[in-house]
């Protein structure tokens, strides 16, 4: 997609046209409507080889002796801001990143964005802290990562479309079912069946998840290496929290009571997932996206 804006010059467009790389077309767009100080216009650009590695430029700089800005956004490992000037009209392009790049730079998005969104950090936490540690609480986790893992992969591959608010709300339902839990303590359903409720929530993950990359929440190339980098990513930030979070409670058990410790996060973890809820559900009424 193309944002095309030239500044007014007497009352018409300056001279200035978009240069495309070779095959790129069309290099023009529909007639600009003034907007301020600018004529602004937008249209798709199709190149059929790519356009990564190579030269884009404005011509008409020579004659007008002026600069222009140009922003590009190829993808997430590929954006910024160029300037091109009257002795360098053009700007050669980044070319794709090789695989191996792909891969360590969304896998750095991946954690950041986890690490960021407590959505996805207080269901790990709350399982941690129902199970404890042991076999039981590596099996759980296991279940889980490997249903959102899955369902990341299914909805990546099959391009499913997902609304990003309704699957955020059943996400957040879930953590208030866990709190419950939590309350309860090994009484709890959730106890006795830790793997499946693992599973069918890392599943509601795995749908959030996908759903805000296809919104935009975080960036995604279309590429199965930057899929992998993302996975890995979220993977571990959920792993390193989980594990944090039982440790964190283990000291606070050996100075205040064990019961108190999970009673009081499994509070804190239902209040906020009820805000959550009420949130999603106002913004779903009020047509919200």
């Amino acid at each position: 997609m193309v944002h095309w804006a030239v500044p007014d010059a007497q009352g018409q467009p300056m001279a200035l046209t978009l240069s495309l790389p070779p095959g790129c077309t069309p290099d023009t767009g529909p007639a600009p409507t003034r907007q301020a100080a600018f004529w602004v216009s937008r249209w798709s650009v199709a190149c059929p080889d790519g356009i990564g590695g190579l030269p884009i430029g404005i011509a008409g700089l020579e004659v007008a002796q002026t600069e222009a800005t140009l922003r590009f956004h190829l993808d997430s490992a590929r954006r910024g801001i160029a300037r091109l000037r009257p002795d360098a009209p053009h700007f050669l392009l980044p070319a794709r990143p090789e695989p191996l790049t792909l891969l360590q730079t969304h896998l750095g998005l991946g954690l950041t964005y986890v690490m960021t969104t407590w959505s996805y950090l207080a269901a790990p936490i709350a399982l941690a802290l129902l199970i404890g540690p042991g076999a039981p609480l590596l099996q759980a986790m296991a279940a889980g990562l490997f249903a959102q893992a899955l369902v990341m992969w299914g909805v990546f591959l099959t391009g499913l479309s997902l609304p990003q608010i309704p699957t955020r709300t059943v996400l957040a339902l879930s953590v208030m079912f866990l709190a419950l839990a939590l309350l309860r303590g090994r009484d709890s359903y959730v106890w006795r069946r830790s793997g499946t409720v693992a599973f069918g929530i890392g599943a509601l993950s795995g749908l959030s998840f996908a759903a805000d990359i296809q919104h935009g929440a975080t960036p995604l190339e279309s590429s199965v290496h930057a899929m992998l980098g993302l996975t890995l990513g979220v993977t571990a930030g959920q792993i390193a929290f989980g594990l944090a979070a039982l440790m964190l409670s283990y000291g606070l058990g050996l100075m205040l009571r064990p019961r108190l410790v999970e009673a009081t996060t499994a509070y804190i973890l239902g209040a906020v997932a009820a805000c959550w809820v009420i949130d999603g559900l106002a913004r779903s009424v009020f047509g919200a996206t």
